[in-house]
């Protein structure tokens, strides 16, 4: 996984600076570089949402903050450059799904702790959900699920 996010982020950076490079002259290449750029983000945002349960592949969590980033780009191309309804839901889909794992990692660390309260690994986990769900839409409100939860289970 770790060269597929190497891989694909070198393509999203080269698109994204060849796209702004002749945004200005050529308006129609920008566009091309942009749509290519934005299949490049939704594709890796894709490859490292846990679900698809491919044999042998693992995704790490700096995977998932890749891929989370990954949905955040091809979200903002898609709708600057006016690429469709089709596309804009599936990029809105794909970010939510992103966000929805960082609530599970939240959760996960949550049954970890009412496992084992001393579980300094689940309490440290639980601290980086939150401030990876800071940078989202709603993150605070997400956040403050996260808090509730851990309050009510492990009176």
């Amino acid at each position: 996984m770790p060269a597929v996010v190497a891989m694909a982020r070198s393509a999203i950076e080269f698109g994204l600076g060849a796209g702004e490079a002749v945004a200005a002259s050529d308006r129609e290449q920008a566009t091309k570089l942009m749509e290519r750029t934005r299949a490049a983000s939704y594709n890796l945002a894709s490859f490292t949402r846990p679900g698809w349960d491919e044999p042998g592949i693992e995704i790490g969590i700096g995977d998932l903050a890749q891929g989370q980033d990954a949905a955040k780009v091809a979200l903002r191309l898609t709708e600057a450059f006016d690429m469709g309804a089709l596309r804009l839901s599936r990029c809105h889909w794909m970010l939510g799904a992103q966000t929805e794992v960082l609530l599970a990692r939240g959760y996960s660390a949550i049954v970890r702790l009412r496992l084992s309260s001393a579980d300094q690994d689940a309490a440290n986990h639980f601290e980086a959900v939150k401030i990876d769900l800071v940078q989202e839409e709603y993150g605070e409100f997400f956040i403050d699920q996260l808090d509730t939860t851990r309050r009510v289970f492990l009176r």
